[in-house]
């Protein structure tokens, strides 16, 4: 039932499925010991019965333990001389689907539209689409703001407190969103975080007075005068 649903996953209401559960199966094997002290011809007329016996009892719907008796009644005073082996197979399952013409006949109905719906009454059926391709913009200022800017939790009990911390956030996006641009401006691929990440690696320090800058590579110092030539 799990693998159906998982190939039919997205499409499971236009399909109607009928799934038949068959009964518990059962392996068994049945083999004679070697053994001395019996007479060889009640061996094999037994023999003879065991393949039609195990044949009907195969799929009866029984547990173990009363398929057991089952065989020892079979086998009698000779059960002492064979050696029983039962296996519980797996049950198999069978399953039919019809498609649902109706449901699909009226989902055709719609196919190649998408519809949306705005509260905005002033916005055109041009500004609408366009409006709602913008959506990927404000997901991400959402997404910086939760991820790298960690405007939550807040730590302030005031509403002064609480409005100049989500003030500093926004100017933070603000410095983000522009760190992008100069990245994309100058044609590199990786992102705010990464370059801030390889910034940190340099190290400031002064000498006599004057300042210096700890070794740096040809790739963190064209970074370096990307951002400070804004300042």
């Amino acid at each position: 039932m799990v693998a159906i649903h998982k190939v039919l996953e997205g499409l499971r209401r236009y399909f109607s499925i009928d799934i038949l559960d068959s009964g518990v199966c059962h392996a068994i094997c049945i083999t004679p010991k070697a053994s001395a002290d019996v007479d060889g011809r009640r061996l094999r007329w037994q023999n003879e019965r065991l393949p039609a016996f195990i044949e009907s009892r195969q799929e009866l719907d029984l547990s173990n333990q009363e398929l057991r008796a089952r065989i020892r009644d079979e086998l009698g005073e000779l059960r002492h001389h064979y050696t029983v082996e039962i296996k519980e197979r797996q049950a198999r399952s069978t399953f039919t689907f019809a498609r649902k013409a109706e449901e699909i006949e009226t989902v055709a109905l719609l196919d190649g539209y998408f519809a949306l719906l705005a509260t905005d009454v002033a916005l055109s059926g041009a500004d609408i689409p366009q409006t709602y391709s913008e959506r990927d913009g404000v997901e991400k200022a959402f997404y910086i703001h939760k991820g790298p800017i960690e405007m939550a939790p807040l730590h302030h009990w005031t509403a002064q407190r609480v409005k100049g911390h989500i003030f500093i956030c926004v100017v933070a996006y603000l410095v983000h969103a522009f760190a992008r641009f100069l990245l994309k401006r100058a044609g590199r691929t990786e992102s705010v975080e990464d370059a801030l990440h390889s910034l940190q690696r340099i190290v400031s320090y002064r000498v006599g007075g004057k300042r210096c800058l700890s070794h740096i590579s040809t790739e963190d110092r064209e970074l370096l005068l990307l951002f400070y030539s804004q300042l």
